[in-house]
């Protein structure tokens, strides 16, 4: 972090920004056609991006509750006039599946199913191999904000059929504030999809040296058999 990166040079744009993305796909998935688009702000930045761009007028949010952050998420949809409803189970007590799916059927309004995997504000980790076999039984895309689960808890977004996956650079991979992130398949563009323009180059200059920050955070990480030789500083 030390070290001045320039957004216009090809040693930059070619060589760390690609990798990062790439090693924080491959925490998420061994599958082909994932991609991640990185953003400059924190976690709850990048779940206003995901539910703000991915949702469309004519769509209606379903969010799963059992806490402050899945709260926060209906609060966010209220924000940005998007149709929402939420099934808040307490702060107590896991989503009730049978609710879920009966829901889905009985709504068919309803487009995207969003939840917090780890609910920090009650310490409880939600059943998301069981969420998502009710989601996408149902049809509907699937939003996990996954801030302190990912890169902690195993997880396979392709297997579990998780549509955005949002997390952070300072939890489980132990990176720096600074950044968020949102893994997906990639045949959403990041263009048409988050409009944030060409990645690389909106970020200033204290943001390149986050994000280098957590490109050597992804090589130290567990999952990565190439810790040592991987550093590239």
């Amino acid at each position: 972090m030390l070290r001045d990166w320039c957004t216009w040079d090809d040693d930059y744009n070619h060589g760390v920004v690609p990798d990062v993305r790439a090693r924080l796909v491959s925490l998420a998935t061994s599958r082909p056609g994932y991609t991640s688009v990185l953003m400059q702000g924190s976690g709850t930045f990048g779940v206003e991006a995901t539910v703000g761009s991915v949702v469309p007028e004519d769509g209606k949010l379903l969010v799963l509750a059992n806490g402050g952050y899945g709260d926060r998420i209906g609060q966010i949809a209220e924000r940005l006039r998007i149709s929402n409803v939420v099934l808040d189970s307490g702060e107590i007590a896991p989503p009730d599946c049978a609710a879920l799916e009966a829901k889905l059927t009985d709504d068919p309004a309803v487009t995207h199913v969003a939840v917090v995997h780890c609910e920090t504000t009650t310490g409880i980790l939600n059943p998301l191999a069981d969420i998502a076999a009710v989601v996408k039984r149902c049809g509907k895309t699937f939003i996990v904000d996954a801030m302190s689960s990912f890169g902690g808890i195993p997880m396979d977004v392709e297997a579990l059929g998780i549509d955005f996956l949002i997390s952070s650079a300072n939890k489980c991979i132990e990176g720096v504030p600074g950044f968020c992130f949102v893994i997906y398949p990639g045949k959403v563009s990041v263009a048409d999809t988050f409009r944030i323009g060409t990645i690389g180059q909106v970020f200033p200059d204290d943001v390149q040296r986050l994000l280098r920050a957590i490109g050597a955070a992804c090589y130290w990480h567990p999952e990565n058999d190439d810790t040592v030789s991987g550093l590239s500083d």
